[in-house]
């Protein structure tokens, strides 16, 4: 107990005397996660659709059971590309566009139903306009 009292007095000291270090240091990491998790987005294609827009990219674990934690926190917290890149191979892309999105997921259970042309979106489907 005492070692345990000693490392963790040790870390707090170290902490507060290189805080604005350690800050930037941190600062800087989550921003190179962020901007390689942009430009990995970029080469992706959704699943179902082929779209491929970054800012519309989400990842749908396929397995709920299996998740550790979302991609997007992980990336926040600039976790290491090894362990975002292990959860991201439990995931199927998918292009983000709410009520299509949620079409796609539930149309995973219920694969005869239409992707093309889901019915909330009055019989136009991904790749016809208006």
């Amino acid at each position: 107990m005492e070692a345990t009292k000693t490392k963790k007095e040790y870390h707090r000291k170290y902490y507060l005397a290189n805080k604005e270090k350690l800050l930037e240091s941190n600062r800087k990491r989550t921003a190179e996660r962020a901007a390689w998790f942009i430009e990995y987005k970029s080469n992706l294609k959704c699943k179902e659709c082929d779209q491929g827009h970054p800012s519309f990219m989400e990842f749908h674990h396929i397995n709920p059971l299996n998740k550790i934690k979302g991609i997007s926190k992980m990336v926040r917290q600039a976790l290491s590309v090894k362990r975002i890149l292990a959860e991201i191979e439990k995931c199927d892309v998918l292009y983000y566009v709410p009520t299509v999105t949620r079409n796609i997921i539930g149309s995973l259970s219920h694969p005869k139903e239409s992707l093309l042309f889901p019915s909330n979106l009055n019989g136009k489907g991904l790749d016809q306009n208006g």
